[in-house]
């Protein structure tokens, strides 16, 4: 929803309690790069992913050199089962959270 509350979120919660951050690059009150940042810096244990369907390329180089990772939006709608399959793998990854992993769904004709 929005980066104020998903900071809020996760200071309620001990630092090994998510394993995953998926933010979207088009927030509504800050660009998802600076919250990205900002939860890095907080130092938790935990993937970042970015994902979006318009991202410029700086945005998608932070999440895959910075972050965990980037997911592309297109095609998400007609293949459901790839961005489960897709959030399964980067939490399964191991305990490297800097080792990044980005994958495309493409929809099905």
């Amino acid at each position: 929803r929005s980066a104020a509350e998903a900071l809020e979120v996760l200071s309620r919660h001990p630092p090994d309690h998510f394993a995953l951050v998926l933010i979207d690059v088009r927030l509504g009150d800050q660009n998802g790069v600076a919250l990205g940042r900002q939860i890095r810096r907080l130092s938790l244990p935990v993937r970042i992913l970015g994902w979006s369907l318009l991202a410029r390329e700086e945005e998608v180089s932070w999440f895959r050199t910075r972050g965990s990772g980037f997911l592309a939006k297109d095609g998400l709608s007609s293949n459901p089962r790839a961005f489960v399959d897709f959030i399964r793998r980067a939490v399964a990854s191991g305990p490297d959270l800097r080792s990044p992993i980005s994958f495309v769904i493409h929809g099905h004709d």
